[in-house]
């Protein structure tokens, strides 16, 4: 991903001192996503920004939310960063919601650029409403996007309710007893409801054979 080309007036490209960056803290502190994020002399560290600015067509665009988009940090100066941040010009994604658009930038776009697509959507709005999530529950709803289509496309609408139950099970049982790394669970999750998806498509067939216990 390439860099976006910003023009920022010249004041808006001067260092920041400590004084500015203080207020900014100060200011952002206690609101989220900036209560989730360590602070340092320097300001906020982040790995990934949701920006409210132009920028170029290389730049992840969020779907139809106008002028909003995810763009690493590393694309931008600190002092900038911290600009943007005190200005309203940009929001810090989350250590855990990076951790999300580091494995959906690497692997989630190859796999479905509509579930892609859809995760981003779904943090950048829980970022402008200000809403905090755990891991946990963010990896639930991000995943059971591409789920949903699973179930839908694979299956019509036989049994998709027994399917999203025994996923919802198989979920909860994975993340509070194997893991919590997204992607693992991702990828677990899409495996189990495949072939949950192919057991159900094969009994319910003309030619399935009935066998009773």
């Amino acid at each position: 991903m390439q860099c976006p080309h910003l023009f920022y007036s010249q004041d808006l490209s001067n260092m920041f001192s400590s004084v500015v960056v203080d207020a900014l803290i100060a200011a952002k502190g206690c609101e989220h996503p900036f209560n989730e994020l360590s602070a340092t002399r320097r300001g906020y560290r982040c790995r990934w920004i949701l920006l409210r600015a132009p920028c170029d067509h290389n730049v992840l665009r969020i779907g139809r939310m106008e002028r909003l988009h995810a763009v690493p940090s590393h694309c931008f100066h600190d002092d900038i960063l911290q600009e943007m941040f005190y200005t309203d010009k940009a929001l810090p994604f989350t250590n855990v919601m990076a951790d999300v658009l580091d494995v959906m930038e690497r692997w989630g776009r190859g796999k479905c650029l509509r579930w892609h697509d859809c995760c981003v959507r779904y943090m950048a709005w829980r970022l402008e409403s200000k809403m905090c999530i755990d891991a946990k529950c963010l990896y639930f709803a991000l995943i059971k996007l591409r789920v949903k289509d699973m179930v839908l496309f694979g299956n019509g609408h036989r049994n998709s309710e027994h399917v999203h139950c025994q996923w919802v099970i198989f979920y909860n049982h994975c993340c509070d007893h194997d893991s919590h790394d997204y992607f693992e669970l991702a990828l677990r999750s899409f495996h189990f409801v495949r072939a949950l998806l192919e057991n159900t498509t094969a009994t319910c067939s003309p030619g399935a054979s009935v066998v009773s216990s």
